[in-house]
């Protein structure tokens, strides 16, 4: 086997890797069908110091909105909190008076 042989099993051995654009989660719709649905593109997530920054707010009054569930956010630890910038915008909408 030469060496033009060889890289080209290479490449087709080597699994592309995902795509960091969007988190996909296989939802079964019907038995044996399934649908891949967007969740949360990667760029949409926030930590504490951007939403804080982004409200001009405090951060302790964010974290009293979190541990009162006031605001939408996704609690991956303990301690790690992520919001989603979209879903934060859509919030701050229904705040809206007037």
């Amino acid at each position: 086997m030469n060496r033009k042989n060889e890289s080209k099993i290479d490449k087709k051995m080597t699994p592309k890797k995902p795509s960091k654009q969007t988190l996909k989660m296989d939802l079964k719709m019907k038995e044996g069908q399934t649908d891949l649905i967007p969740l949360v593109e990667y760029g949409d997530l926030m930590s504490s110091d951007e939403v804080s920054k982004f409200l001009k707010i405090e951060k302790d009054t964010l974290y009293k909105w979190v541990e009162k569930e006031i605001i939408p956010h996704y609690r991956i630890t303990q301690k790690k909190i992520l919001f989603n910038r979209k879903t934060i915008c859509q919030w701050l909408n229904e705040k809206m008076v007037g």
